[in-house]
């Protein structure tokens, strides 16, 4: 009876004894071969350990050789900085000499402009005629007279510039001076149309007005008010009339006697009592009180913005600033009005000076010298 697959396999495996030759063979042979896989370990870790050393000795030398020209070219660079440097100081000092020759060449050629210019102008001035030092010396006169009017507005210099370049070109009788002093008589006539300023003496009168402000009184200085100290006068004691009365009159007559004795003593002791009484008060008008009552330090410094007030009008003056002149002539006369008593006669002839100066036009349309332009053309078409 044949046995199925399924009895074979659910039948126990049963191994048959191994001979000990051969297993003493295997085992051997398993020995062998650890052996072999150990030798392979070692060579590899030997020749990875030659690799690295060689690699490390390799990268020592390039890092040496590196090191090397690395100094080299230190030590060439700072020999070519050295020469650089060398180069650099002679060429400074190439560039300072070439500097200084250009300095010198420059001088020289300054000098030598001046010297031509200086010999042409004496070909020019022996080259000119009388006409020509005429002309010339009337353009100069009316030159100054220009600048007079137009800087300062001094009319009379003007004035007396274009009298003087008209007598000097009087002296010739070249006709082509004769358009010159028509213009001259025109600049004349309209510089006489002109209201004259004197501004030198409005200066000094300015000057005099600043003198005299601290002698004006205030309306806070009770002693500088006129009419406030009043003389005592004393009546005199009239000698006793002799006894008019005689024995047996009656008692009428001497009580209207004694009577008239009593009011004359009175009257005579109230005249003497009275200008003392009257001295020690004085009843004033004031606007503003506390104008009356001004420490000293106060009224120092009103006199001082008065000066300081008349100062500038005195430099608005000088410059012809109408503006200016007349701003500060107006605040000096307020703080006149204001502050000081206005029935001293100083303080009322400062108003009225201050009123006068006030009513001085300075701006004031100034022509042009047309004469000096009549010159100009003239030489320029010579």
């Amino acid at each position: 009876m044949s046995d199925s697959p399924a009895d074979l396999a659910s039948m126990p495996v049963t191994h048959a004894p191994v001979p000990p030759a051969v297993a003493a063979s295997v085992a051997g042979s398993n020995r062998r071969s650890n052996n072999g896989i150990l030798v392979l370990l070692v060579l590899v870790v030997l020749v990875l350990g030659g690799g690295m050393v060689w690699q490390w000795w390799t990268g020592a030398q390039r890092e040496a050789e590196l090191r090397q020209e690395v100094a080299a070219r230190l030590q060439s660079s700072d020999v070519r900085t050295d020469q650089i440097a060398r180069a650099l100081e002679s060429l400074s000092e190439t560039v300072r000499h070439l500097s200084n020759t250009t300095n010198l060449l420059n001088s020289r050629q300054q000098e030598a402009r001046a010297s031509q210019q200086a010999l042409q102008q004496l070909y020019q001035d022996f080259s000119r005629t009388g006409d020509d030092w005429m002309l010339t010396e009337a353009e100069r006169i009316l030159a100054l007279g220009s600048q007079q009017l137009q800087l300062t507005s001094n009319v009379r210099g003007a004035l007396l510039a274009v009298d003087s370049a008209d007598k000097t070109l009087a002296a010739s009788s070249n006709p082509r001076f004769l358009a010159i002093r028509r213009a001259l008589e025109e600049d004349r006539q309209r510089l006489k149309a002109l209201p004259l300023v004197d501004v030198t003496g409005m200066a000094v009168r300015i000057d005099s007005l600043l003198a005299s402000v601290d002698t004006l009184p205030l309306l806070a200085d009770l002693a500088e008010i006129p009419g406030l100290h009043r003389t005592v006068v004393r009546a005199q004691a009239s000698p006793a009339p002799v006894f008019p009365i005689a024995q047996g009159a009656p008692v009428k007559a001497y009580f209207d006697y004694w009577w008239q004795r009593s009011r004359q003593w009175i009257a005579g002791a109230w005249q003497a009592v009275w200008p003392e009484i009257s001295a020690l008060v004085t009843v004033r008008r004031a606007d503003r009180p506390d104008v009356m009552s001004l420490s000293p330090s106060q009224t120092f410094f009103i006199r001082e913005n008065l000066k300081l007030r008349l100062l500038n009008a005195r430099l608005g003056l000088l410059a012809h600033d109408d503006a200016t002149y007349r701003t500060d002539l107006q605040a000096s006369r307020d703080l006149l009005k204001q502050y000081f008593d206005q029935r001293a006669p100083r303080v009322t002839a400062m108003g009225s000076s201050l009123d006068e100066l006030q009513g001085v036009a300075l701006s004031i349309r100034l022509p042009a010298l047309n004469s000096l332009s009549e010159i100009q053309i003239l030489k320029g078409k010579s």
